[in-house]
């Protein structure tokens, strides 16, 4: 134990992450414990840690609800850990970076794989299309949520460190903090139901939900090499669309065995077969056909949706319901048009697009201070509203 859950190494492990720093650092969890309320203590949350993981008395808190607006009075949930159990799960983390002979990796998977992710995914994609132009492109139905427990638990190496592996079948467990009816019936209406799936929103998720998968993606591979899978978005490359309809109901059967569902072909599911000319979106661009041949481009068409995400998160009454200080709300903003610019960043003709968001970002930055500052933004002059970024500073202001 002491190896894997050293003092040194919980550390180490901290000082490399996001809640090290106050511009990366996480929300607070059930426990309302701030990062950097968390860091003023350091040494000593990591030794209760320490022995709390030698004793085995270890227990992870609950995970505190954040709804984040999807447009039609519709929420997806995440589920946010405590910043010391977040802790505990990156260490778990770095302990498979450091052993990648279990890594639940495939050659298939490219979602919270180290060294892969969404640009190698779409490069790979690419390929498998120029060699069979005909795309399978589906989803599992609610994965996280449907995630059967105790499958998920038999499918941890038993080869692991008892202690490491001990700690895993306890984040599994994790369940969301309702404070009253209201947060119940959104749990409810989402179909997350306690005893079932896995919460989103933990460190350990992403890669748990390889290690459920892994089998699946072994069966897929004995007859398919040209395909990709991020998370629960499946694509297949096939010549013909009646190898594409046999696979299909295939991939139904073995999933069906883990509780798991794909839709079936119908305009309102994301299951459909895509011909030589289709445009095909895959992680949020499009892979076109050109005389050059495929490509990758930005999805255009998503652009008011994205705004959209802007608008509902950037209000006062999401700071309210989410424990967002102004701080943290600003950073939100920032961060959401960084991981458009960070995923497209090897995606053709992309600067007008990203321009757009960041003028998204921009407008509900302005919008926010708005509604927060109200009548006080009357009395202020031209450099008091520049200096809050509501206007440019102008060229006859002095610096």
């Amino acid at each position: 134990m002491s190896e894997y859950f050293s003092k040194k190494l919980i550390k180490e492990v901290w000082n490399h992450s996001k809640d090290a720093k106050r511009s990366t650092a996480g929300a607070p969890g059930v426990d309302g414990i701030s990062a950097l309320d968390f860091k003023r203590n350091l040494d000593e949350n990591i030794d209760l840690i320490y022995q709390e993981i030698k004793t085995k008395t270890f227990r992870f808190n609950q995970l505190r609800l954040v709804k984040l607006p999807k447009g039609d009075d519709a929420f997806r949930i995440i589920a946010i850990p405590t910043v010391r159990d977040r802790l505990v799960q990156r260490v778990v983390l770095h302990y498979f970076s450091k052993r990648p002979k279990l890594s639940p990796a495939t050659e298939i998977s490219y979602g919270s794989i180290s060294g892969r992710g969404v640009n190698n995914a779409l490069k790979a994609a690419v390929k498998f299309r120029d060699e069979a132009p005909i795309a399978l492109q589906t989803d599992i139905t609610k994965f996280f949520d449907t995630i059967d427990r105790s499958k998920l638990k038999k499918s941890i190496p038993t080869t692991i460190c008892k202690s490491v592996r001990e700690i895993i079948l306890k984040a599994i467990d994790c369940e969301i903090k309702t404070r009253d009816s209201e947060d119940s019936n959104i749990l409810y209406k989402n179909e997350i139901v306690t005893g079932r799936g896995l919460r989103q929103g933990m460190p350990l998720s992403p890669l748990l939900s390889n290690f459920f998968l892994k089998k699946f993606d072994s069966w897929l591979l004995k007859n398919e090499t040209r395909c990709v899978r991020y998370v629960d978005d499946i694509c297949v490359f096939k010549n013909t669309e009646k190898e594409c309809l046999q696979l299909l109901g295939e991939m139904k059967e073995k999933l069906l065995k883990l509780k798991l569902n794909i839709p079936e072909i119908e305009a309102a599911t994301k299951t459909n077969i895509h011909h030589k000319t289709d445009v095909v979106e895959l992680l949020g661009v499009e892979i076109r056909y050109t005389q050059k041949g495929y490509g990758i481009y930005p999805q255009t068409k998503k652009l008011p949706k994205i705004q959209l995400e802007f608008e509902k998160i950037g209000t006062v009454k999401f700071c309210v319901d989410n424990k967002y200080t102004m701080h943290r709300l600003m950073q939100r903003l920032d961060s959401m048009a960084d991981g458009y610019r960070h995923s497209l960043r090897n995606v053709e003709g992309t600067r007008d697009y990203l321009n757009t968001i960041d003028s998204f970002k921009d407008k509900q930055k302005a919008a926010f201070l708005v509604e927060f500052f109200g009548e006080f933004l009357n009395s202020l002059d031209a450099s008091g509203r520049a200096i809050l970024g509501l206007d440019p500073f102008s060229s006859t202001q002095k610096r």
